[in-house]
């Protein structure tokens, strides 16, 4: 069995310098590592080089965002599943092996779609949440809930179309991927942490998060999905209270908010 791990980078050097370090942790012969980088200006090229030894294929050219650049890399990848990283984002230590070992033996005609746990952090790598098993009756961040694309394993054969993910979306384009993907095929849960993501990446900032409101809203409206209206007003207040304390007040007061919101709520996290 063979995995391709996928990373989208423009001028992320300091990011993907994090990611590397976590590749070189996990290193193994079955793993291929692709970046498609969007002619990154910072260094980033200059550090890719650097790692060939543990970065298989890489390209870098002008392209019109995340979504182009997984196309890209969907083309190139030679694996029997596929997992998309962001730069800054990796694997947890010891996680990868064991659950590789269980993914190893499920049935792609069963199972095309294969999840574990990611953690997400703080900039500080605070633990904020752990998304683990994804209830399919509920609803977050303003659709239903879906597994974390960074603990996701895609079977190849659901990357057969040379387009796969819909570039009009700059945010949303992952999870209109899922859904259809699941519409396909059953998804199989594995209880182990595999990777960490950083907040404050494309769909986690909370300056970013009306961009993430219209891009959801016009997701829902192409696949025809009716939001429940205690959903929708619970996304929306929360959307427009993370852009207010994010985009005027500052990292450090949107902190202390969204701490002060969880020992009330009695919820591990804001996000």
């Amino acid at each position: 069995m063979k995995v391709t791990v996928i990373t989208s980078t423009y001028n992320c050097i300091d990011e993907l310098d994090i990611t590397i370090s976590s590749f070189r942790e996990n290193k193994r012969s079955n793993i291929e590592w692709i970046i498609v980088d969007g002619n990154s200006t910072d260094g980033t090229v200059s550090l890719i080089e650097q790692n060939s030894d543990i970065v298989t294929k890489y390209i870098s050219e002008d392209d019109s965002g995340i979504y182009d650049a997984w196309n890209k890399a969907c083309a190139l990848a030679s694996g029997d599943w596929i997992i998309f990283l962001g730069a800054g984002d990796r694997f947890i230590n010891s996680s990868l092996s064991p659950f590789l070992s269980q993914l190893e033996l499920i049935d792609p005609a069963k199972h095309r779609i294969v999840y574990g746990n990611v953690e997400l952090v703080d900039k500080n790598g605070r633990l904020l949440h752990t998304y683990t098993k994804y209830d399919e009756s509920s609803w977050e961040c303003g659709r239903p809930s879906l597994p974390c694309h960074q603990g996701v394993f895609q079977h190849r054969s659901l990357f057969d179309s040379e387009c796969v993910f819909d570039t009009r979306y700059k945010i949303a384009a992952d999870s209109k991927f899922l859904f259809n993907a699941m519409k396909e095929t059953s998804v199989y849960y594995i209880d182990v942490d595999i990777s960490c993501m950083q907040m404050f990446g494309v769909s986690t900032n909370p300056s970013d998060i009306l961009k993430v409101v219209a891009e959801l809203k016009v997701l829902r409206n192409e696949l025809g999905i009716t939001m429940p209206i205690a959903s929708y007003l619970s996304f929306h207040c929360k959307a427009y209270i993370k852009h207010f304390l994010s985009v005027y007040c500052g990292y450090s007061v949107f902190s202390k908010v969204a701490k002060l919101y969880t020992q009330i709520k009695k919820k591990d996290h804001l996000y």
